[in-house]
């Protein structure tokens, strides 16, 4: 799946005015567990790779670069399967180890990098789907806008417009991965 997404980080003050003006369900809670080698081979490649826990299961995702955006690959895996991987006993094989093992990434040699917990609110905007982001790590928090769209054009004006519709200025957005993984 390709994903294209627009993001902005936002005050506490606009997440909280965003969730009323939009009537907004309750926060789920996410985990992400960031993973790459000691040679930072998925950094190299422009990659990244996680465990994400919710509410309803567990989740491997690798992103690699795209165009239009980043490929996404999805993997569910077990709660055994999350804990093993995160403990770094053993790799879940599927279609993400094939795509590591095809960029001869070592995934005997994946380490945690970072972990970073998400309460998120999601709904349908437009025509795309709008995801409102409240995020701790490292003893930080932040406040994030993202919306995913179908189509890169579409997606950039439905985005522009929805900061300046709730005149919220442009704040350039640090990936979860990064915010994570950086010692401040």
């Amino acid at each position: 799946m390709i994903e294209i997404e627009f993001k902005n980080m936002i005050t506490k003050a606009e997440f909280y005015r965003l969730a009323k003006h939009f009537q907004a369900e309750a926060p789920k809670s996410q985990t992400n567990t960031y993973f790459d080698t000691s040679a930072q081979h998925l950094k190299h490649l422009g990659m990244s790779l996680r465990v994400r826990k919710t509410v309803y299961g567990y989740e491997l995702t690798l992103k690699q670069p795209h165009p239009d955006g980043k490929l996404e690959t999805n993997q569910d895996i077990s709660e055994t399967e999350a804990k093993q991987l995160i403990n770094l006993e053993s790799f879940v094989s599927g279609p993400v180890q094939a795509i590591l093992e095809k960029d001869h990434v070592p995934t005997g040699d994946l380490q945690v990098i970072g972990s970073l917990t998400t309460n998120r609110i999601e709904f349908p905007y437009k025509d795309g789907i709008l995801f409102l982001d409240h995020s701790t790590y490292n003893g930080r928090e932040d406040y994030e806008l993202e919306y995913e769209a179908s189509s890169y054009e579409q997606g950039l004006q439905t985005f522009d417009a929805l900061l300046r519709d709730f005149k919220i200025p442009t704040r350039p957005a640090v990936s979860k991965i990064r915010r994570a993984t950086t010692r401040f």
